[in-house]
C-alpha cells in the first residue's frame, strides 16, 4: 500500500513538472522567437558576432517586425537608418540596392554596421551605446569618462536602458541556444 501511494505521489510529481516544463518552453518561444535565425547566423558569422547577441538586438529593436519604421525612420528588424545603409552600400558594399525591410539585407547591414561600430569602441556597451545614441555621443561619453564606459555612465536613459535590455536578451537567447543545442545533440547520438 504504501508503494502503491509512493508511486503515486511520484507519477504526479514528474507530471507536475512536466506540464510545467512544457508552458515554460512554450512561453519562452513565444516572448524570445527564433525567427530569421538562418539569416542571423550566417551574417552573425560572417561579421564576428555571437547569434544571441542580434537575435537580441532584433528582439529589442524591432520585436522581430521586419517592416516597421520608427519615428525617426529606423527601418527593419534591425532598426537600420536609411542615411547608414546608403552609407554602408556606397562604400563597402559597391553601392548595391538594399531593402531595409528584407530581411537578409537589414541583417546583413545591421550586422555590418554593429562590426564597424565594434572596431571603433571596443566594447560591447560602448558598441550598442553607438548603434543606439550614434557615434558623436560615445564619443563625447569616452572622453568625458576616460575611455571606459559602463551603462551606468550612459547619461541618456532610453540608451542606458537599451544596452542593459540587449545584454539581459542576448543572455536568455545563449540560454535558449545552448539548450537546443543540447537538446538536439542528444536526439542525433542516440
Amino acid at each position: 500500500m504504501k508503494y502503491n501511494n509512493y508511486m503515486r505521489k511520484s507519477v504526479f510529481f514528474a507530471a507536475l513538472i512536466a506540464l510545467f516544463g512544457c508552458f515554460a518552453v512554450i512561453f519562452v518561444s513565444l516572448r524570445f522567437p527564433l525567427k530569421y535565425l538562418n539569416e542571423i547566423t550566417v551574417y552573425s558569422e560572417k561579421y564576428g558576432h555571437e547569434r544571441e547577441l542580434i537575435l537580441a538586438v532584433v528582439k529589442a529593436e524591432s520585436g522581430f517586425d521586419c517592416e516597421k519604421i520608427s519615428e525617426k525612420g529606423a527601418t527593419g528588424l534591425m532598426q537600420v537608418m536609411p542615411k547608414t545603409a546608403e552609407y554602408v552600400s556606397r562604400e563597402f558594399f559597391d553601392g548595391r540596392e538594399i531593402d531595409l525591410t528584407a530581411p537578409k539585407d537589414n541583417i546583413e547591414i545591421g550586422c555590418f554596421y554593429l562590426s564597424y561600430l565594434r572596431e571603433k569602441f571596443g566594447g560591447e556597451t560602448e558598441t550598442l551605446a553607438a548603434y543606439n545614441a550614434g557615434e558623436g555621443n560615445v564619443k563625447m561619453w569616452l572622453t568625458e569618462r576616460g575611455g571606459k564606459l559602463s551603462a551606468d555612465d550612459i547619461p541618456f536613459p532610453e540608451t542606458k536602458k537599451y544596452v542593459r535590455r540587449v545584454k539581459a536578451y542576448a543572455k536568455i537567447y545563449s540560454f535558449i541556444l545552448n539548450f537546443i543545442n543540447v537538446t538536439s545533440s542528444r536526439f542525433i547520438m542516440q
